[in-house]
């Protein structure tokens, strides 16, 4: 999906890696078939890679102002629950049908708060500047989208892929050997490691908030699971396939032609089963090798 790059210095501000930046932007083009758009305002930089799924208007184009306060997001992913939250907002009058508009007039009304109450899988940047010059990031709780971040010297950049900080700050990084160890082991990098000792990733259903040059970190993760299971064979069954129904459904948002990619798995198959029974035209996708 979309992908974004953002950078802020408080105290000099980062026009003067402003080229690095673009070239950031550019190395991340595959992730926003759509569009690209960025903004060099005061402090910061705000850059933004579009794939249209929701609203496929120019308005809903990013980096996106909001619609009374001086404040900017760019964001990757989906809300699932936006219409819900739409209701919350009551006579602000949007300008958009997107998710996108819906978090970031959720958050200028009702704070970090207002995020416990996403269902979906996002990361997003904001960068607030009402009363105070404040910069804050997300990361769904399930830690599906990316979020990766560089943060020394008061210089803050965070972006959707380790490729596009790179070439802002090529100079500041080193291995780390031991993370390098694990990838040849693994052949995945541990969060909230990356590669580089420089560049770690906002940890999974966090709220990092940059103000005044520092750094504060919020948990926001809310998943409460019940230990005991006090139902029949029968009613765990319903259950099951009610609440698989629920999130399929949910999946199921867009402005655009949706598909089911087919692994060969259970998994992938129930969720198809389900899609279809939704909605009959969406198709089902599944790719075969002839070499093992």
């Amino acid at each position: 999906m979309c992908g974004f790059l953002g950078a802020v210095d408080f105290n000099k501000g980062v026009g003067f890696i402003y080229p690095q930046l673009q070239e950031g932007l550019r190395l991340i083009n595959h992730r926003g078939p759509d569009g690209s758009r960025e903004m060099l305002s005061g402090k910061g930089f705000m850059g933004h890679n579009r794939l249209s799924i929701i609203d496929l208007s120019s308005e809903a184009d990013q980096p996106m102002k909001s619609v009374y306060a001086d404040a900017y997001i760019i964001f990757n992913g989906e809300i699932y629950n936006y219409k819900e939250l739409k209701k919350k907002l009551g006579s602000i009058k949007l300008r958009t049908n997107s998710d996108t508009e819906v978090l970031l007039e959720g958050y200028l009304n009702f704070g970090i708060d207002f995020i416990k109450l996403l269902r979906g899988i996002y990361s997003f940047a904001i960068f607030d500047n009402r009363s105070e010059q404040n910069v804050v990031l997300g990361r769904d709780p399930s830690g599906i989208k990316p979020l990766y971040l560089y943060d020394k010297n008061g210089l803050k950049i965070f972006g959707s892929e380790i490729k596009a900080i790179v070439p802002s700050v090529r100079s500041e990084l080193t291995v780390n050997e031991n993370i390098l160890k694990t990838f040849l082991n693994l052949g995945y990098c541990l969060e909230p490691y990356s590669i580089y000792n420089e560049i770690n990733c906002v940890n999974p259903g966090n709220v990092v908030i940059i103000k005044e040059g520092r750094t504060f970190k919020h948990d926001l993760t809310s998943f409460n699971f019940e230990s005991s299971n006090k139902y029949s064979y029968r009613e765990n069954t319903e259950l099951s396939e009610e609440k698989l129904k629920t999130a399929v459904e949910r999946n199921l948002i867009a402005d655009v032609e949706v598909a089911v990619a087919l692994s060969g798995g259970i998994d992938s198959s129930l969720i198809y089963a389900f899609a279809n029974k939704i909605n009959s035209r969406i198709k089902g996708l599944t790719i075969k090798f002839d070499d093992e």
